[in-house]
Protein backbone atom coordinates (compact mmCIF):
# COMPACT_ATOMS: atom_id res chain seq x y z
CA UNK A 1 0.00 0.00 0.00
CA UNK A 2 1.35 3.43 -0.98
CA UNK A 3 0.24 6.43 1.07
CA UNK A 4 1.14 10.03 0.26
CA UNK A 5 0.71 13.41 1.95
CA UNK A 6 0.94 16.90 0.42
CA UNK A 7 0.71 20.30 2.08
CA UNK A 8 -0.69 22.01 -0.99
CA UNK A 9 -1.16 25.52 0.52
CA UNK A 10 -4.36 26.22 -1.34
CA UNK A 11 -6.38 24.10 -3.77
CA UNK A 12 -8.98 26.55 -5.10
CA UNK A 13 -7.28 26.91 -8.50
CA UNK A 14 -7.91 24.35 -11.22
CA UNK A 15 -4.19 23.84 -11.86
CA UNK A 16 -3.66 22.74 -8.25
CA UNK A 17 -6.58 20.31 -8.47
CA UNK A 18 -5.16 18.78 -11.65
CA UNK A 19 -1.73 18.48 -9.98
CA UNK A 20 -3.30 16.45 -7.17
CA UNK A 21 -4.82 14.03 -9.67
CA UNK A 22 -1.56 13.85 -11.63
CA UNK A 23 0.47 13.10 -8.47
CA UNK A 24 -1.98 10.38 -7.47
CA UNK A 25 -1.73 8.68 -10.88
CA UNK A 26 2.00 9.08 -11.56
CA UNK A 27 3.03 7.76 -8.17
CA UNK A 28 0.40 4.97 -8.20
CA UNK A 29 -0.85 5.99 -4.77
CA UNK A 30 -3.56 4.09 -2.94
CA UNK A 31 -4.34 6.94 -0.51
CA UNK A 32 -3.42 10.62 -0.74
CA UNK A 33 -3.90 13.14 2.04
CA UNK A 34 -3.98 16.83 1.06
CA UNK A 35 -3.74 19.40 3.87
CA UNK A 36 -4.17 23.18 3.96
CA UNK A 37 -6.66 23.07 1.09
CA UNK A 38 -8.11 26.53 1.96
CA UNK A 39 -11.32 25.46 0.20
CA UNK A 40 -14.37 26.99 1.90
CA UNK A 41 -17.25 24.72 2.80
CA UNK A 42 -19.55 26.32 0.19
CA UNK A 43 -17.03 25.55 -2.60
CA UNK A 44 -16.17 22.04 -1.44
CA UNK A 45 -19.05 20.12 -3.04
CA UNK A 46 -18.77 21.72 -6.53
CA UNK A 47 -15.00 21.08 -6.68
CA UNK A 48 -15.27 17.49 -5.48
CA UNK A 49 -18.20 16.77 -7.78
CA UNK A 50 -16.55 18.31 -10.87
CA UNK A 51 -12.87 17.32 -10.68
CA UNK A 52 -12.68 14.51 -8.10
CA UNK A 53 -15.73 12.45 -8.96
CA UNK A 54 -13.59 9.34 -9.52
CA UNK A 55 -12.35 9.52 -5.90
CA UNK A 56 -13.80 8.69 -2.53
CA UNK A 57 -13.09 11.59 -0.17
CA UNK A 58 -13.05 11.98 3.61
CA UNK A 59 -12.76 15.57 4.89
CA UNK A 60 -13.16 17.36 8.21
CA UNK A 61 -15.57 20.20 7.35
CA UNK A 62 -17.75 19.08 10.24
CA UNK A 63 -14.97 20.21 12.58
CA UNK A 64 -13.53 23.20 10.69
CA UNK A 65 -15.06 25.53 8.12
CA UNK A 66 -11.94 25.43 5.94
CA UNK A 67 -11.87 21.65 5.61
CA UNK A 68 -8.18 21.61 6.44
CA UNK A 69 -7.70 17.92 5.54
CA UNK A 70 -8.85 15.92 2.51
CA UNK A 71 -8.16 12.18 2.20
CA UNK A 72 -8.62 10.73 -1.30
CA UNK A 73 -8.70 7.09 -2.45
CA UNK A 74 -10.31 5.04 -5.20
CA UNK A 75 -9.08 1.48 -4.70
CA UNK A 76 -11.99 -0.92 -4.33
CA UNK A 77 -9.63 -3.64 -3.06
CA UNK A 78 -9.72 -2.16 0.43
CA UNK A 79 -12.26 -0.29 2.51
CA UNK A 80 -11.81 2.81 4.65
CA UNK A 81 -13.84 3.77 7.70
CA UNK A 82 -13.54 7.07 9.58
CA UNK A 83 -13.13 6.35 13.31
CA UNK A 84 -12.51 9.89 14.52
CA UNK A 85 -11.96 13.38 13.13
CA UNK A 86 -11.39 16.91 14.36
CA UNK A 87 -10.01 20.19 13.08
CA UNK A 88 -6.46 18.76 13.32
CA UNK A 89 -6.77 15.10 12.35
CA UNK A 90 -8.70 12.41 10.54
CA UNK A 91 -8.34 8.93 12.07
CA UNK A 92 -9.16 6.08 9.65
CA UNK A 93 -9.40 2.31 9.73
CA UNK A 94 -8.03 0.84 6.49
CA UNK A 95 -9.00 -2.78 5.80
CA UNK A 96 -7.65 -5.09 3.11
CA UNK A 97 -9.06 -8.56 3.60
CA UNK A 98 -8.09 -9.64 7.11
CA UNK A 99 -5.35 -7.02 7.35
CA UNK A 100 -6.32 -3.84 9.18
CA UNK A 101 -4.34 -0.65 9.71
CA UNK A 102 -5.19 2.54 11.58
CA UNK A 103 -3.97 5.72 9.89
CA UNK A 104 -4.12 9.21 11.38
CA UNK A 105 -3.66 12.13 8.98
CA UNK A 106 -2.62 15.25 10.90
CA UNK A 107 -2.47 18.96 10.14
CA UNK A 108 -1.60 20.67 13.42
CA UNK A 109 -2.36 24.26 14.35
CA UNK A 110 0.47 26.80 14.55
CA UNK A 111 -0.47 27.83 18.09
CA UNK A 112 1.01 25.43 20.70
CA UNK A 113 -2.02 25.83 22.96
CA UNK A 114 -4.36 24.78 20.14
CA UNK A 115 -2.29 21.63 19.56
CA UNK A 116 -2.99 20.26 23.05
CA UNK A 117 -6.12 18.29 21.93
CA UNK A 118 -3.93 16.61 19.29
CA UNK A 119 -1.45 15.43 21.93
CA UNK A 120 -4.34 14.18 24.09
CA UNK A 121 -5.80 12.21 21.17
CA UNK A 122 -2.45 10.60 20.37
CA UNK A 123 -2.00 9.57 24.00
CA UNK A 124 -5.53 8.15 24.16
CA UNK A 125 -4.78 5.77 21.28
CA UNK A 126 -1.74 4.23 22.98
CA UNK A 127 -3.56 0.92 23.58
CA UNK A 128 -4.43 0.45 19.90
CA UNK A 129 -4.24 -3.27 19.08
CA UNK A 130 -3.73 -2.74 15.33
CA UNK A 131 -0.74 -1.25 13.49
CA UNK A 132 -1.01 2.55 13.66
CA UNK A 133 0.51 5.10 11.29
CA UNK A 134 0.53 8.86 11.99
CA UNK A 135 1.45 11.04 9.01
CA UNK A 136 1.04 14.73 8.29
CA UNK A 137 2.23 18.27 8.95
CA UNK A 138 2.45 18.76 12.73
CA UNK A 139 3.65 22.39 12.48
CA UNK A 140 6.18 21.58 15.20
CA UNK A 141 9.70 20.16 15.32
CA UNK A 142 11.30 17.69 17.72
CA UNK A 143 14.63 19.55 18.03
CA UNK A 144 16.21 22.81 16.90
CA UNK A 145 18.22 21.11 14.09
CA UNK A 146 14.97 20.33 12.22
CA UNK A 147 14.03 24.02 12.07
CA UNK A 148 14.39 25.53 8.59
CA UNK A 149 13.00 29.00 9.34
CA UNK A 150 15.25 31.66 10.89
CA UNK A 151 12.78 32.02 13.79
CA UNK A 152 13.86 29.83 16.71
CA UNK A 153 11.45 27.05 17.69
CA UNK A 154 9.72 27.20 21.06
CA UNK A 155 11.26 24.96 23.71
CA UNK A 156 7.95 24.19 25.43
CA UNK A 157 6.33 23.22 22.13
CA UNK A 158 9.17 20.83 21.32
CA UNK A 159 8.94 19.26 24.77
CA UNK A 160 5.18 18.77 24.39
CA UNK A 161 5.62 17.17 20.96
CA UNK A 162 8.30 14.76 22.18
CA UNK A 163 6.25 13.91 25.24
CA UNK A 164 3.20 13.20 23.07
CA UNK A 165 5.21 10.78 20.94
CA UNK A 166 6.48 9.03 24.06
CA UNK A 167 3.00 8.83 25.64
CA UNK A 168 1.43 7.41 22.49
CA UNK A 169 4.08 4.71 22.04
CA UNK A 170 4.92 5.90 18.53
CA UNK A 171 8.33 5.70 16.91
CA UNK A 172 9.63 8.18 14.35
CA UNK A 173 10.48 6.69 10.96
CA UNK A 174 12.32 8.35 8.11
CA UNK A 175 10.07 9.48 5.28
CA UNK A 176 10.81 9.76 1.58
CA UNK A 177 9.30 12.25 -0.82
CA UNK A 178 7.26 10.51 -3.48
CA UNK A 179 9.22 12.22 -6.24
CA UNK A 180 12.66 11.53 -4.81
CA UNK A 181 12.87 8.01 -6.24
CA UNK A 182 11.90 9.24 -9.70
CA UNK A 183 14.51 12.00 -9.59
CA UNK A 184 17.11 9.47 -8.48
CA UNK A 185 16.35 7.08 -11.33
CA UNK A 186 16.39 10.00 -13.80
CA UNK A 187 19.77 11.06 -12.48
CA UNK A 188 21.19 7.55 -12.78
CA UNK A 189 19.93 7.04 -16.31
CA UNK A 190 20.86 10.44 -17.74
CA UNK A 191 23.43 12.33 -15.68
CA UNK A 192 25.78 9.90 -13.92
CA UNK A 193 29.22 10.19 -15.53
CA UNK A 194 28.21 13.28 -17.49
CA UNK A 195 31.82 14.39 -18.03
CA UNK A 196 32.72 11.07 -19.63
CA UNK A 197 29.60 11.31 -21.78
CA UNK A 198 30.63 14.79 -22.95
CA UNK A 199 34.08 13.52 -23.95
CA UNK A 200 32.58 10.58 -25.83
CA UNK A 201 30.11 12.80 -27.70
CA UNK A 202 32.92 15.20 -28.57
CA UNK A 203 34.95 12.37 -30.10
CA UNK A 204 31.96 11.03 -32.02
CA UNK A 205 31.14 14.50 -33.30
CA UNK A 206 34.73 15.05 -34.40
CA UNK A 207 34.78 11.71 -36.26
CA UNK A 208 31.47 12.47 -37.98
CA UNK A 209 32.70 15.89 -39.08
CA UNK A 210 35.83 14.32 -40.54
CA UNK A 211 33.64 11.98 -42.60
CA UNK A 212 31.59 14.95 -43.78
CA UNK A 213 34.71 16.60 -45.14
CA UNK A 214 35.10 13.68 -47.55
CA UNK A 215 31.37 13.35 -48.32
CA UNK A 216 29.75 16.77 -47.77
CA UNK A 217 26.59 15.85 -49.72
CA UNK A 218 25.80 12.74 -47.67
CA UNK A 219 22.43 13.47 -46.11
CA UNK A 220 22.71 10.70 -43.51
CA UNK A 221 26.00 12.10 -42.25
CA UNK A 222 24.50 15.58 -42.09
CA UNK A 223 21.62 14.34 -39.95
CA UNK A 224 24.01 12.36 -37.71
CA UNK A 225 26.28 15.38 -37.30
CA UNK A 226 23.36 17.61 -36.31
CA UNK A 227 22.06 15.08 -33.78
CA UNK A 228 25.51 14.59 -32.23
CA UNK A 229 26.05 18.34 -32.06
CA UNK A 230 22.75 18.86 -30.20
CA UNK A 231 23.53 16.02 -27.80
CA UNK A 232 27.01 17.43 -27.16
CA UNK A 233 25.65 20.93 -26.47
CA UNK A 234 22.97 19.53 -24.16
CA UNK A 235 25.31 17.50 -21.97
CA UNK A 236 28.00 20.18 -22.05
CA UNK A 237 25.46 22.58 -20.52
CA UNK A 238 24.56 19.95 -17.93
CA UNK A 239 28.24 19.50 -17.06
CA UNK A 240 28.72 23.25 -16.64
CA UNK A 241 25.51 23.51 -14.62
CA UNK A 242 26.77 20.88 -12.19
CA UNK A 243 30.07 22.73 -11.99
CA UNK A 244 28.32 26.00 -11.24
CA UNK A 245 26.45 24.44 -8.33
CA UNK A 246 29.58 22.91 -6.88
CA UNK A 247 31.55 26.11 -7.35
CA UNK A 248 29.52 27.86 -4.67
CA UNK A 249 31.39 25.94 -2.00
CA UNK A 250 33.84 23.52 -3.58
CA UNK A 251 35.69 25.36 -6.33
CA UNK A 252 39.08 24.71 -4.73
CA UNK A 253 38.26 21.08 -3.96
CA UNK A 254 36.70 20.15 -7.28
CA UNK A 255 39.00 22.14 -9.61
CA UNK A 256 38.26 24.95 -12.03
CA UNK A 257 37.33 22.74 -15.06
CA UNK A 258 39.10 25.31 -17.30
CA UNK A 259 35.99 27.44 -17.64
CA UNK A 260 35.73 31.22 -17.55
CA UNK A 261 33.14 30.96 -14.81
CA UNK A 262 35.58 29.48 -12.33
CA UNK A 263 38.27 32.02 -13.18
CA UNK A 264 35.78 34.82 -12.62
CA UNK A 265 34.77 33.16 -9.34
CA UNK A 266 38.36 33.22 -8.16
CA UNK A 267 38.75 36.83 -9.25
CA UNK A 268 35.56 37.78 -7.42
CA UNK A 269 36.76 36.22 -4.18
CA UNK A 270 40.11 37.95 -4.56
CA UNK A 271 38.46 41.33 -5.11
CA UNK A 272 36.18 40.79 -2.14
CA UNK A 273 39.11 40.26 0.23
CA UNK A 274 41.19 43.10 -1.23
CA UNK A 275 41.54 46.11 1.09
CA UNK A 276 41.88 49.31 -0.94
CA UNK A 277 40.81 51.86 1.67
CA UNK A 278 40.84 51.70 5.42
CA UNK A 279 40.00 54.00 8.34
CA UNK A 280 42.15 53.56 11.44
CA UNK A 281 40.95 53.99 15.03
CA UNK A 282 41.54 57.77 14.81
CA UNK A 283 39.42 58.09 11.66
CA UNK A 284 42.37 58.70 9.32
CA UNK A 285 42.02 57.16 5.85
CA UNK A 286 44.74 54.95 4.34
CA UNK A 287 44.88 53.82 0.71
CA UNK A 288 48.45 52.50 0.35
CA UNK A 289 49.59 49.02 1.36
CA UNK A 290 52.03 50.25 4.00
CA UNK A 291 49.53 52.58 5.67
CA UNK A 292 46.79 49.92 5.71
CA UNK A 293 49.18 47.29 7.10
CA UNK A 294 50.47 49.63 9.81
CA UNK A 295 46.95 50.55 10.93
CA UNK A 296 45.87 46.91 11.18
CA UNK A 297 49.08 45.92 12.97
CA UNK A 298 48.67 48.70 15.52
CA UNK A 299 45.19 47.43 16.35
CA UNK A 300 46.03 43.72 16.60
CA UNK A 301 49.28 44.28 18.49
CA UNK A 302 47.20 46.23 21.00
CA UNK A 303 44.61 43.46 21.10
CA UNK A 304 46.82 40.35 21.10
CA UNK A 305 50.37 41.53 21.71
CA UNK A 306 50.10 43.76 24.77
CA UNK A 307 50.36 42.80 28.44
CA UNK A 308 47.23 43.65 30.41
CA UNK A 309 46.98 43.90 34.17
CA UNK A 310 44.31 41.61 35.58
CA UNK A 311 42.62 41.99 38.93
CA UNK A 312 43.03 39.05 41.30
CA UNK A 313 39.91 37.00 41.90
CA UNK A 314 38.57 34.94 44.77
CA UNK A 315 38.85 31.24 43.90
CA UNK A 316 36.85 29.98 46.89
CA UNK A 317 33.82 29.12 44.76
CA UNK A 318 35.99 27.31 42.23
CA UNK A 319 37.66 25.20 44.93
CA UNK A 320 34.24 24.10 46.18
CA UNK A 321 32.91 23.35 42.69
CA UNK A 322 33.16 20.41 40.28
CA UNK A 323 36.53 18.70 40.13
CA UNK A 324 37.95 15.64 38.34
CA UNK A 325 38.75 12.50 40.27
CA UNK A 326 42.12 10.76 40.04
CA UNK A 327 41.21 8.29 37.29
CA UNK A 328 39.73 10.97 35.01
CA UNK A 329 42.69 13.23 35.68
CA UNK A 330 45.23 10.53 34.78
CA UNK A 331 43.39 9.74 31.54
CA UNK A 332 44.26 13.23 30.28
CA UNK A 333 48.02 12.61 30.47
CA UNK A 334 48.08 9.04 29.12
CA UNK A 335 50.80 8.40 26.47
CA UNK A 336 49.83 9.68 23.02
CA UNK A 337 49.67 6.79 20.56
CA UNK A 338 50.23 6.73 16.82
CA UNK A 339 46.59 5.77 16.28
CA UNK A 340 45.46 8.79 18.29
CA UNK A 341 47.66 11.10 16.23
CA UNK A 342 46.41 9.63 12.95
CA UNK A 343 42.76 9.92 14.05
CA UNK A 344 43.29 13.56 15.05
CA UNK A 345 44.97 14.44 11.73
CA UNK A 346 42.36 12.72 9.57
CA UNK A 347 39.51 14.42 11.45
CA UNK A 348 40.70 17.83 10.22
CA UNK A 349 38.99 19.05 7.05
CA UNK A 350 41.56 18.61 4.24
CA UNK A 351 40.41 21.85 2.59
CA UNK A 352 40.93 24.11 5.59
CA UNK A 353 43.28 27.01 4.87
CA UNK A 354 46.93 26.17 5.67
CA UNK A 355 49.17 28.06 8.05
CA UNK A 356 52.22 30.15 7.12
CA UNK A 357 54.06 27.05 5.87
CA UNK A 358 51.44 26.53 3.14
CA UNK A 359 50.80 22.84 3.89
CA UNK A 360 47.18 21.94 4.59
CA UNK A 361 46.02 18.80 6.38
CA UNK A 362 45.09 17.41 2.96
CA UNK A 363 48.79 17.34 2.03
CA UNK A 364 49.73 15.40 5.16
CA UNK A 365 46.84 12.98 4.66
CA UNK A 366 47.78 12.25 1.04
CA UNK A 367 51.46 11.86 1.95
CA UNK A 368 50.75 9.89 5.13
CA UNK A 369 52.51 6.65 4.05
CA UNK A 370 55.71 8.67 3.50
CA UNK A 371 55.67 11.18 6.37
CA UNK A 372 53.90 9.13 9.04
CA UNK A 373 57.05 8.43 11.04
CA UNK A 374 58.44 11.97 11.17
CA UNK A 375 55.01 13.55 11.68
CA UNK A 376 54.21 11.20 14.58
CA UNK A 377 57.64 11.80 16.16
CA UNK A 378 57.20 15.58 16.08
CA UNK A 379 53.79 15.33 17.79
CA UNK A 380 55.02 12.90 20.45
CA UNK A 381 58.08 15.09 21.07
CA UNK A 382 55.80 17.92 22.18
CA UNK A 383 53.88 15.70 24.60
CA UNK A 384 57.17 14.35 25.98
CA UNK A 385 59.18 17.56 26.35
CA UNK A 386 56.34 20.08 26.62
CA UNK A 387 58.16 22.38 24.18
CA UNK A 388 56.95 23.71 20.83
CA UNK A 389 59.03 25.38 18.12
CA UNK A 390 57.92 28.92 17.33
CA UNK A 391 57.75 27.99 13.64
CA UNK A 392 55.03 25.47 14.49
CA UNK A 393 53.03 27.97 16.55
CA UNK A 394 53.26 30.83 14.06
CA UNK A 395 49.82 31.95 12.97
CA UNK A 396 48.71 33.87 9.89
CA UNK A 397 45.59 35.94 10.58
CA UNK A 398 43.37 36.36 7.53
CA UNK A 399 40.91 39.25 7.53
CA UNK A 400 37.47 38.33 6.17
CA UNK A 401 35.07 41.22 5.41
CA UNK A 402 31.78 40.97 7.28
CA UNK A 403 29.83 43.04 4.75
CA UNK A 404 29.99 44.47 1.26
CA UNK A 405 31.64 47.80 2.16
CA UNK A 406 34.08 47.28 5.05
CA UNK A 407 36.00 50.39 6.10
CA UNK A 408 37.18 49.92 9.71
CA UNK A 409 38.95 47.19 11.61
CA UNK A 410 35.68 46.07 13.22
CA UNK A 411 34.26 45.35 9.74
CA UNK A 412 36.71 42.45 9.34
CA UNK A 413 36.55 39.05 11.00
CA UNK A 414 39.99 37.67 11.97
CA UNK A 415 40.53 33.99 11.18
CA UNK A 416 43.65 32.22 12.45
CA UNK A 417 45.40 29.99 9.92
CA UNK A 418 47.57 27.63 11.99
CA UNK A 419 50.04 24.94 10.99
CA UNK A 420 48.74 21.39 10.65
CA UNK A 421 51.04 20.14 13.43
CA UNK A 422 49.60 22.75 15.79
CA UNK A 423 46.04 21.80 14.76
CA UNK A 424 46.76 18.12 15.38
CA UNK A 425 48.17 18.78 18.86
CA UNK A 426 45.17 20.98 19.68
CA UNK A 427 42.79 18.32 18.35
CA UNK A 428 44.33 15.64 20.59
CA UNK A 429 44.02 17.86 23.67
CA UNK A 430 40.47 18.81 22.70
CA UNK A 431 39.40 15.20 22.18
CA UNK A 432 40.72 14.22 25.59
CA UNK A 433 39.19 17.22 27.31
CA UNK A 434 35.79 16.61 25.71
CA UNK A 435 35.48 13.27 27.50
CA UNK A 436 35.67 14.90 30.96
CA UNK A 437 33.94 18.19 30.21
CA UNK A 438 30.49 16.98 31.38
CA UNK A 439 32.06 16.24 34.78
CA UNK A 440 33.31 19.78 35.38
CA UNK A 441 30.83 21.94 33.46
CA UNK A 442 27.42 22.62 34.97
CA UNK A 443 24.19 21.72 33.23
CA UNK A 444 23.39 25.44 32.85
CA UNK A 445 26.25 25.92 30.38
CA UNK A 446 24.78 25.41 26.91
CA UNK A 447 27.52 26.54 24.53
CA UNK A 448 30.83 24.90 23.57
CA UNK A 449 29.91 21.53 25.11
CA UNK A 450 29.27 18.39 23.07
CA UNK A 451 25.56 17.64 22.54
CA UNK A 452 24.58 21.08 23.84
CA UNK A 453 23.59 24.05 21.72
CA UNK A 454 23.85 27.78 22.35
CA UNK A 455 20.57 28.15 20.46
CA UNK A 456 18.79 26.66 23.46
CA UNK A 457 19.61 29.84 25.38
CA UNK A 458 18.46 31.94 22.45
CA UNK A 459 15.12 30.17 22.35
CA UNK A 460 14.78 30.45 26.12
CA UNK A 461 15.40 34.21 25.94
CA UNK A 462 12.82 34.48 23.15
CA UNK A 463 10.19 32.81 25.29
CA UNK A 464 11.05 34.90 28.35
CA UNK A 465 10.57 38.21 26.53
CA UNK A 466 7.49 37.04 24.64
CA UNK A 467 4.69 39.39 25.53
CA UNK A 468 6.84 41.95 27.37
CA UNK A 469 5.24 44.73 25.33
CA UNK A 470 1.69 43.79 26.20
CA UNK A 471 -0.41 46.08 28.30
CA UNK A 472 -1.74 45.28 31.78
CA UNK A 473 1.52 43.60 32.72
CA UNK A 474 3.81 44.41 35.62
CA UNK A 475 6.84 46.58 34.88
CA UNK A 476 9.85 44.63 33.65
CA UNK A 477 13.07 45.08 31.71
CA UNK A 478 15.72 43.09 29.88
CA UNK A 479 19.45 43.77 30.12
CA UNK A 480 21.61 42.66 27.23
CA UNK A 481 25.27 42.22 28.13
CA UNK A 482 27.73 42.22 25.24
CA UNK A 483 31.08 40.76 26.33
CA UNK A 484 33.13 42.17 23.47
CA UNK A 485 35.97 40.02 22.15
CA UNK A 486 35.55 37.70 25.14
CA UNK A 487 37.67 34.85 23.83
CA UNK A 488 40.40 37.14 22.49
CA UNK A 489 41.03 38.77 25.85
CA UNK A 490 41.30 35.88 28.32
CA UNK A 491 44.22 36.54 30.62
CA UNK A 492 47.01 33.95 30.61
CA UNK A 493 47.45 34.44 34.36
CA UNK A 494 43.75 33.70 34.87
CA UNK A 495 44.05 30.60 32.68
CA UNK A 496 47.07 29.31 34.63
CA UNK A 497 45.19 29.83 37.88
CA UNK A 498 41.83 28.40 36.88
CA UNK A 499 42.85 25.16 35.12
CA UNK A 500 44.29 23.33 38.18
CA UNK A 501 41.17 24.18 40.20
CA UNK A 502 39.19 21.79 37.98
CA UNK A 503 41.53 18.95 38.86
CA UNK A 504 43.43 19.00 35.56
CA UNK A 505 46.90 17.44 36.06
CA UNK A 506 49.89 19.83 35.97
CA UNK A 507 51.33 18.22 32.84
CA UNK A 508 48.04 18.71 30.93
CA UNK A 509 47.85 22.33 32.12
CA UNK A 510 51.41 22.92 30.92
CA UNK A 511 50.54 21.58 27.47
CA UNK A 512 47.65 24.03 27.17
CA UNK A 513 49.66 26.96 28.51
CA UNK A 514 52.52 26.22 26.09
CA UNK A 515 50.17 26.28 23.10
CA UNK A 516 48.65 29.55 24.28
CA UNK A 517 51.77 31.46 25.33
CA UNK A 518 54.14 30.48 22.50
CA UNK A 519 51.98 31.98 19.73
CA UNK A 520 53.28 34.50 17.21
CA UNK A 521 51.19 36.34 14.66
CA UNK A 522 51.35 37.84 11.18
CA UNK A 523 48.51 39.52 9.28
CA UNK A 524 47.61 38.59 5.72
CA UNK A 525 46.72 41.83 3.95
CA UNK A 526 46.11 41.94 0.20
CA UNK A 527 47.95 38.65 -0.26
CA UNK A 528 51.04 39.70 1.73
CA UNK A 529 52.12 38.63 5.21
CA UNK A 530 52.62 41.76 7.32
CA UNK A 531 54.34 41.99 10.71
CA UNK A 532 55.45 39.29 13.14
CA UNK A 533 54.70 39.80 16.83
CA UNK A 534 54.35 37.70 19.94
CA UNK A 535 51.09 37.19 21.76
CA UNK A 536 50.87 38.78 25.21
CA UNK A 537 48.45 37.75 27.93
CA UNK A 538 45.66 37.02 25.42
CA UNK A 539 44.41 33.80 23.86
CA UNK A 540 44.56 33.14 20.12
CA UNK A 541 41.69 34.15 17.85
CA UNK A 542 39.85 31.16 16.41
Amino acid sequence: MKIGMWNIRGMNKLIKQLEVISLFNKCALDILCVVETRVKVNKCAPIQRKNFKQFLIQDNYSSHYNGRIWVLWRNSAFSIQCLNSSSQWIHLLVSHGRVQLEVTFVYGFNNPAQRLPLWDFMASNVHCSRPWLVIGDINCVRNSEERVSSDPPQILAMEEFNQAIADSGLEEIRTQGVLKGKFRSLHKSQYVGVSEKVKLLQQQLHQCQEKLQHAPTNSDLCLEEEELRQQYCKFRKVELSIGYQRAKAFEVKMGDASTAYFFSKIAGRRNQSNISKFLDTRGAAHTDQQGIATAFLDYYIGLLGTDVAVQEFDDTIMRNGHCLNTDDSLSLVAPVTTAEIEAALFSINPNKSPGPDGYSSGFFRDAWPVIQGSFTSSIQDFFTTGKLLKEINSTLISLIPKGNSPSTVLDYRPISCCSTIYKTVSKILTNRLQKVMPLIVGAEQAAFVTNRSIFDNTMLATELVRGYSRKLKSLRCVVKVDIWKAFDTVSWHFLKTILPLYGLPPQFCNWIITLVTSSRFSLRINGCAEGFFEGKERTKTR
